[in-house]
């Protein structure tokens, strides 16, 4: 802060004010505006200015802060010390702080826009727009984090195999041997202690990474849904539903693809190491427990098909819904201009009927007149 400009200082001084103002306003109630016949002008003054002052000290009291969540260390990120000052300035000031926060250049929705819209483009330019699919665009933006992911899951798959299957079946053939040594169980204890850390440290690791590039993914793809339909003249052909659709479910599941993808390419790595410790454990009696998990999975396919099934019916449901309502909407509005067209049109005829009758009535009168005086 100190190495800033004056001019940069005053700046960032008066958004903070602004901001403070703003919650000030947000915070009085509508009877600390109302002035009382009792109290008077100057009490209510002295009550608004005290409170402009407390809020301008509170004001000048919060410090920006930076999510940073990219730069910090393995360690930092794998036990979320990162979020201590954020959550310490919550505790403190309160909700005030988070206008406050601010993301990293690099996981902010400009650079990330930036980032999958040039990988779009390449993958366009490769396969045409026919061929062209997002989730390419979007491996390839987000390579080097997905790998990063992959890698750290495939070593907590490795310390779990290891500790449960190797180390834990060595200590209890350590416990049922009546000439074991103590020393040698110790290690084993030791052992399974360290690799149990390892594992939990490397698994809260990969969420840290896979949370990140699932928020940096949607980001990304949301920003640049928005770039496209800000670019549009019309929907032409598309619907209000569908848009919405596209905000909420298709956000939602590129979110949970980048969160959960990585740990789908870990598993064929578990899934071989498993099967070879079997066959060499019990022989021919581990491709049945093998058979009998690839046979889980298979039934795992088929539930999972059905509920892709009914949540693009429910999509469907939910965009014609939407739709129905922006209809009826519109109709609404249609019917109102109508019936006041109507409402017009009615009072113009009964003037003139009303007219026409009065013009009868006086012309039958005069013939009346006429007749009586002509007798």
């Amino acid at each position: 802060m100190n190495g800033r400009p004056k001019g940069e200082r005053k700046e960032a001084e008066e958004i903070r004010l602004e901001k403070g103002m703003a919650l000030l306003e947000n915070s009085l109630t509508q009877e600390e505006f109302q002035l009382r016949p009792r109290s008077g002008r100057g009490t209510m003054a002295r009550s608004i200015s005290q409170s402009i002052e407390t809020q301008k000290q509170i004001t000048r009291d919060l410090k920006p802060q930076k999510i940073r969540a990219s730069e910090a260390s393995l360690l930092s990120r794998a036990s979320f010390w990162w979020m201590g000052s954020i959550m310490a300035s919550l505790y403190r000031d309160g909700v005030r702080c988070l206008f406050y926060l601010s993301w990293n250049k690099e996981d902010e929705a400009d650079a990330n826009v930036s980032r999958l819209e040039a990988s779009w483009d390449e993958e366009l330019r490769s396969r045409g727009s026919g061929e062209a699919s997002l989730a390419r665009a979007m491996i390839s933006a987000y390579r080097s984090s997905l790998l990063r992911a992959v890698v750290v899951i495939c070593v907590t798959l490795s310390f779990s195999f290891i500790g449960s299957a190797c180390i834990l079946r060595l200590l209890l053939d350590h416990i049922s041997d009546s000439q074991s040594d103590t020393r040698t169980g110790i290690i084993f204890v030791v052992s399974l202690i360290v690799c149990e850390l390892l594992r939990s440290f490397t698994f809260s690791l990969a969420w840290s990474h896979n949370y990140l590039n699932g928020m940096r993914g949607r980001a990304a793809a949301m920003g640049l849904l928005y770039k496209k339909i800000l670019r549009l003249r019309s929907l032409k052909d598309k619907k209000i539903g569908e848009l919405v659709n596209m905000f909420s479910h298709d956000g939602q599941r590129v979110f949970e693809a980048m969160v959960n993808g990585p740990f789908v390419v870990g598993g064929p790595f578990i899934f071989l190491a498993g099967l070879v410790y079997l066959c060499v454990l019990m022989g021919a009696w581990g491709m049945v427990g093998i058979g009998t998990y690839i046979a889980v999975f298979v039934i795992i396919k088929f539930l999972t098909d059905g509920i892709e099934h009914f949540r693009k019916l429910a999509i469907h449901l939910t965009g014609q819904r939407v739709a129905l309502m922006t209809e009826v909407l519109t109709c609404m509005k249609l019917i109102k201009m109508n019936g006041s067209s109507s409402v017009v049109v009615v009072v113009v005829v009964v003037v003139v009927v009303a007219a026409a009758t009065v013009v009868v009535v006086v012309v039958v009168v005069v013939v009346v007149v006429v007749v009586v005086v002509v007798q």
